[in-house]
C-alpha cells in the first residue's frame, strides 16, 4: 500500500493511501463514509479541484503537482 511522506522533514503523512481510480470512484469520492482512519488519505490523480458536498466530516486538503511537489 502506499505512503504519502513529507519531503521536507521525511514525515510520514499517512500510511494507507486509497486511490480513487475509476470515473465512478472519482465521482463518489468519500461521499458516504463516516471518516478516514487515523493516517488514512484518499488520493484523487489529476484533479484541479474538490467539493465537499455531502461530506460527513470535514478535510485536509494537499494539491500537488503532477511530481507531488
Amino acid at each position: 500500500m502506499p505512503r504519502l511522506i513529507r519531503k521536507k522533514n521525511n514525515s510520514v503523512i499517512a500510511t494507507c493511501v486509497l486511490t480513487a481510480k475509476s470515473f465512478r470512484e472519482r465521482c463518489i469520492g468519500l461521499i458516504g463514509c463516516k471518516r478516514l482512519q487515523t493516517k488514512e488519505a484518499f488520493l484523487i490523480p489529476a484533479c484541479p479541484s474538490i467539493h465537499t458536498f455531502f461530506m460527513k466530516f470535514p478535510i485536509d486538503v494537499i494539491f500537488t503537482d503532477k511530481k507531488f511537489c
